[in-house]
């Protein structure tokens, strides 16, 4: 960006400013162009956007208020309208939908909407609900719910009891979403599962660079061979056991490489359009061409690794403000 004042081009800095939000403040690592020659700093829209989100995260995190995203999930999951939803939930329609559009809810109404994740406690709020959806809607909706605890699969989908915080991208975990990066990368460059673990860090890294949030909400750590998800095998073992991901072994030389594939194709409408442009970006960068070795030497170049690895410590987000590869 050029400066307003001079016309040169200025500098991308950050840094620490507390910032305020309802009343409460957060430290956030508060992004401007530079300009050297007055000194001055200025923002621009993607800057904006990134700070405060970095400040509106925080906020929800602090007081487990559900995304924008995870309100319309929830919703989604018992599959009612949102003039539905608002009335089993006590809201205005019009309230309820400016929450689905991103306004942050209140302490109180974002407790009741995560409360609504639970499928009993959903099945309490329609009963209560009757005079107000219709006694005949509600004795359906709660015959579909009671069919849908059954589902032992949602349970691994999005873990709505698990906090939202640095180490999560501000994003509650969804293994969902991680299966369908795996199979979106499977799809486009076919990496061995060293690679695939890189792949991964750095597409919800590069996402919280640029927006403030993770794309899966998935939590990394740093050992020898780079920056993986923590609990890779377990989350990789289920997508195989819920038959979402296949697992083929290749001959290499003096060892058996490990590679993932997709045994469902990749599930587009889980994601964001910004989202898909950052995975898009990493599979570029980090294309078919790139071994296993030249990605972990990468890798092994970022700040994150260098201060984290030797004692394989878990990875804030935050650090991917200071991302070189990409």
């Amino acid at each position: 960006m050029n400066s307003p004042i001079t016309g040169r081009k200025m500098i991308l800095n950050y840094e620490k400013r507390m910032m305020s939000f309802r009343r409460e403040n957060f430290d956030v690592y508060f992004h401007f162009w530079h300009c050297e020659d007055s000194n001055e700093k200025f923002e621009d829209e993607r800057l904006a956007e990134l700070n405060i989100n970095q400040l509106y995260n925080q906020y929800r995190a602090k007081h487990n208020i559900p995304t924008a995203n995870e309100i319309c999930r929830i919703r989604e999951m018992y599959d009612i309208p949102a003039n539905k939803m608002a009335d089993i939930l006590g809201f205005g329609t019009n309230q309820y939908r400016q929450y689905e559009a991103g306004e942050i809810p209140s302490v109180s109404n974002g407790r009741l909407i995560m409360q609504a994740a639970d499928p009993e406690d959903f099945i309490k709020m329609v009963k209560s609900s009757k005079s107000e959806i219709g006694e005949v809607y509600a004795n359906d909706l709660i015959k579909k719910v009671f069919e849908k605890i059954d589902v032992k699969i949602s349970d691994e989908v999005m873990d709505y009891s698990e906090p939202m915080s640095s180490l999560s991208g501000y994003r509650r975990p969804s293994l969902q979403r991680l299966w369908s990066m795996v199979i979106f990368f499977s799809e486009r460059i076919q990496p061995y599962k060293v690679k695939l673990n890189k792949l991964l860090f750095y597409a919800d890294f590069y996402h919280f660079k640029l927006y403030g949030n993770s794309i899966s909400g998935t939590t990394y750590r740093a050992i020898p061979l780079g920056i993986v998800p923590k609990d890779y095998q377990e989350y990789f073992a289920k997508g195989i056991y819920y038959g979402i991901l296949d697992l083929n072994t290749i001959e290499l030389f003096d060892y058996n490489a490990e590679q993932f594939v997709g045994k469902i194709p990749f599930q587009k409408q889980l994601f964001e359009q910004s989202e898909i442009e950052v995975m898009q970006k990493v599979a570029e960068t980090f294309n078919s061409s790139m071994s296993n070795t030249q990605i972990v030497e990468i890798n092994h170049k970022e700040r994150a690794w260098i201060e984290c690895e030797k004692d394989k410590k878990l990875v804030d987000y935050n650090y991917a403000f200071d991302l070189k590869a990409i």
